[in-house]
């Protein structure tokens, strides 16, 4: 979708919303990559946690959404209606990640540090704890929360601000790996590929639904993978 809207308004608009969830969340990742936290989280940490970020991530949507009324746009300036296939590919597209971090990974290991026969993020923690509804809510908040800011509302407003194709998904997909360092130097390149290609497909298809289904079979099975 076009618009007649300066540069500038479009930059201050991402500064004060997406700029609002990546700025701090990059810090905070920083800090964590540089002294990781390897303590064990209690049920009602983790509880308090995740309930936390399932409130910051709704509220951040319905501002994402409120700033788009204010704008005269809606759903349709972000991605096409969804469709039935949205799910199956999804899923595909989910493997075929899946298949790419086995690719990516243990050469990130050998690249950055890393132990490839017993891999593991750093600070994982608070995702090796019981599953319970909270923990489920947020694996299925999250996906929808990244996904529309960081495809959706990001790579939208640059399109509009005359970006070109490549440096919007490098753009897109290195802020979303950056937040991710908290997990360790390796496993934040391997997101950033994975992020690569999905920023790359959601900029030739506008298809943000499938994104979304993607990211959300993954979170689903890291936290079957993770939880206790």
């Amino acid at each position: 979708m076009q618009t007649t809207r300066p540069r500038k308004s479009l930059y201050a608009e991402l500064l004060f919303t997406v700029g609002l969830f990546v700025i701090p969340s990059f810090l905070n990742a920083l800090s964590r990559h540089a002294a990781p936290d390897e303590r064990p989280i209690g049920a009602v940490e983790a509880s308090l946690g995740f309930g936390s970020m399932i409130l910051t991530e709704i509220l951040f949507i319905g501002l994402l959404f409120h700033v788009l009324k204010l704008n005269g746009e809606g759903l349709d300036a972000l991605t096409r209606p969804i469709e039935r296939r949205d799910a199956w590919q999804g899923l595909l597209l989910f493997g075929l990640g899946f298949v790419l971090d086995l690719l990516v990974l243990p050469m990130a290991l050998n690249l950055f540090g890393g132990d490839p026969k017993e891999p593991g993020p750093q600070n994982s923690q608070f995702m090796k704890t019981s599953l319970t509804p909270l923990y489920v809510m947020l694996m299925v908040v999250n996906p929808f929360f990244e996904e529309f800011t960081m495809r959706g509302f990001l790579q939208t407003r640059l399109r509009q601000c005359g970006w070109g194709l490549m440096p919007i998904v490098f753009f897109s997909a290195g802020l979303q790996g950056a937040y991710h360092l908290y997990q360790g130097l390796p496993y934040a390149v391997t997101n950033t590929v994975g992020f690569l290609v999905w920023a790359i497909l959601y900029e030739r298809t506008r298809r943000l639904w499938l994104i979304v289904g993607a990211h959300l079979f993954h979170d689903q099975f890291a936290m079957w993978s993770y939880s206790t």
